[in-house]
């Protein structure tokens, strides 16, 4: 059984975004990473679902992931977020709640 599929019910869209993307193999290597790091379960799935919106943001931007760069990542947090409508729960900037 996955790992990131112990996260709450609500996060489906998030599994289902990242599922559809080139990382798809790589979900429950990040919450492992973080989980042996003593995050707080709460932590963990905001962090998770950050990730699967930067992710699935990237793909629809047609990027290969070699490509990142800090100015994408920029792009992303300045342009994207404080616009976004990709989902009630996704975070709307660099310090958002």
């Amino acid at each position: 059984m996955s790992t990131y599929s112990r996260l709450k019910p609500g996060h489906i869209l998030a599994q289902r975004w990242f599922a559809r993307t080139a990382l798809e193999a790589h979900p429950d290597a990040y919450v492992q990473y973080l989980t042996e790091r003593g995050y707080a379960w709460e932590t963990l799935e905001r962090y998770f679902r950050s990730v699967v919106h930067f992710v699935r943001w990237v793909s629809r931007q047609d990027v290969a992931l070699c490509d990142l760069s800090e100015t994408l990542v920029n792009r992303f947090i300045d342009g994207h977020l404080p616009h976004c409508r990709c989902a009630p729960r996704c975070r709307r900037g660099r310090g958002a709640a």
